[in-house]
């Protein structure tokens, strides 16, 4: 039988339903309201959540938790798209002129032709201390053999 996943499954969920070890994770889960709907985030909630999630291997280069709303007007600060404009303004229009509304081509584009920016290192350094952490190491001098 299979669980249900609510609509607005916390990452936290996924990470804890696929591995008990890490308290932290389901303490941080139990102190919000169960109902997705009534949890209330705020700017020191959600740093609370991005360094946990950090610790525990569970990155993001959002900003923050807003998302966009057509009717108001309101930009969002979670998304791909406000990443990249922040980062490298009118770079996406460009990818998207170049090869269409595809995330995954204009991500490619983007990666090709604009220089990864600082967030993005540190992401990368910070996913690398994580995997050392726990013990898995990369050997960048050892090319696998294709």
């Amino acid at each position: 039988v299979k669980k249900r996943v609510k609509k607005h499954q916390h990452i936290f969920d996924q990470v804890t339903t696929a591995c008990d070890d890490f308290p932290e994770l389901q303490e941080f889960l139990e102190s919000l309201d169960p109902e997705p709907s009534r949890r209330v985030m705020d700017t020191d909630t959600f740093e609370r959540q991005r360094e946990l999630g950090r610790a525990h291997g569970v990155f993001t280069l959002a900003r923050g938790w807003t998302t966009a709303d057509k009717d108001t007007g309101a930009v969002n600060d979670e998304s791909f798209e406000a990443f990249v404009e922040a980062v490298a303004p009118e770079k996406l229009k460009k990818a998207k002129e170049e090869v269409g509304d595809s995330k995954v081509r204009k991500g490619i584009w983007l990666g090709e032709n604009v220089p990864c920016p600082p967030a993005v290192r540190e992401l990368y350094d910070d996913i690398v201390k994580v995997l050392r952490k726990r013990g898995l190491s990369y050997d960048s001098t050892q090319q696998s053999a294709q």
